[in-house]
């Protein structure tokens, strides 16, 4: 009888932990009825998962590119979202306050919200209805979020437009090369002096700019943590640096069978689960288009339309500096350079 009654408690357990992790799997065929549609938009999933969007004008295109990405990805654009605002503490607890700190130290999201500022009315419009049909997927799923979720605690943030550009510059910071080397010479001269960084960077001339004219100004912990919070930040948000490099090339019309030129590209991300990329084709209005996008990001960064293909590579140039800045002991706004306090 004991025994009897310990499998009912078993077989209940796992039935409710069942229950209870479900969620129903994406539906690819049929009809599904969702608001904020001017006009009905046909999706076709090929045998690869891809989708391929038809809509009748290019606010539903858009809004359907983001309901759809989001159904598919939505905990991994959350994670995306969380990073751009500087509040992945929120999303996965106290040990991240200080990543936090450290994201909002590059004023990723203040610098994204004034891009869209600067971005024309029409492109910000679609972006809002991409954001728009992200946030219905959202709610559409809130009493019965997918199994990271349940398993994390996490909620899904709403999203806008500053999210998406965000996302942009999150990524151009995480591709630039340039800086990460700098902040490693500058630990290097500071914990084994400057004859130790010649040994490592031999051809620098004492006549090219250093990290710092003064370092000892510096503590040398500060260059370690700021590599151990980017080495945390890429384990966290599963990227590596675009030093592994990547690759591309054009081959002309003239040298090939069918007249046409082409074109191959191969970014050296590194892979995930699940990936970076989001495939997607996406027709409506003056938009007729393929390839892939980051997931939160509603175009094509390599891709093909009718008339051309695009792709992209890093070029690894010096094209950041970090300068050490004396802040207004009366004023905190504002920092000193030539002997003139600026905001």
């Amino acid at each position: 009888m004991k025994n009897k009654i310990i499998l009912i408690v078993i077989a209940t357990t796992t039935f409710s932990a069942y229950w209870y992790f479900y969620h129903p799997t994406p539906k690819y065929s049929g009809h599904i009825s969702i608001d904020g549609l001017n006009k009905s938009v046909d999706i076709y999933t090929d045998t690869y998962g891809v989708p391929h969007i038809f809509a009748q004008n290019e606010e539903d295109l858009f809004y359907a590119a983001g309901y759809y990405a989001a159904r598919d990805r939505l905990f991994q654009m959350s994670v995306v979202n969380y990073s751009v605002r500087g509040e992945l503490a929120y999303a996965f607890g106290d040990e991240l306050i200080s990543s936090d700190v450290y994201l909002r130290t590059w004023r990723i999201h203040d610098t994204a919200k004034k891009l869209v500022g600067e971005l024309k009315k029409e492109t910000v419009d679609l972006m809002g209805a991409f954001c728009a049909g992200i946030n219905y997927r959202i709610n559409e799923v809130s009493n019965d979020l997918p199994v990271e979720f349940k398993l994390t605690g996490m909620k899904p943030p709403v999203w806008s437009p500053s999210i998406v550009t965000g996302y942009a510059r999150m990524m151009a910071r995480e591709m630039s090369s340039s800086w990460k080397p700098e902040i490693v010479f500058g630990a290097i001269e500071n914990y084994f002096g400057k004859e130790k960084l010649k040994e490592i960077y031999p051809y620098y001339s004492n006549s090219h700019p250093t990290i710092a004219q003064n370092n000892n100004a510096l503590e040398k912990e500060i260059f370690s943590k700021l590599m151990d919070e980017e080495l945390k930040l890429q384990k966290t948000l599963g990227y590596n640096s675009s030093v592994s490099g990547s690759n591309n090339w054009v081959v002309s019309g003239s040298k090939t069978k069918s007249g046409k030129p082409f074109l191959a590209n191969d970014p050296h991300l590194e892979f995930t689960q699940p990936p970076r990329w989001y495939e997607m084709h996406l027709k409506g209005g003056r938009f007729n288009i393929s390839g892939l996008c980051l997931a939160g990001i509603p175009m094509p960064i390599i891709g093909q339309n009718e008339n051309i293909a695009w792709g992209f590579t890093n070029s690894m140039v010096d094209d950041m500096d970090f300068f050490i800045e004396k802040i207004n002991p009366e004023n905190e706004n504002q920092y000193l350079y030539d002997g003139i306090w600026f905001y």
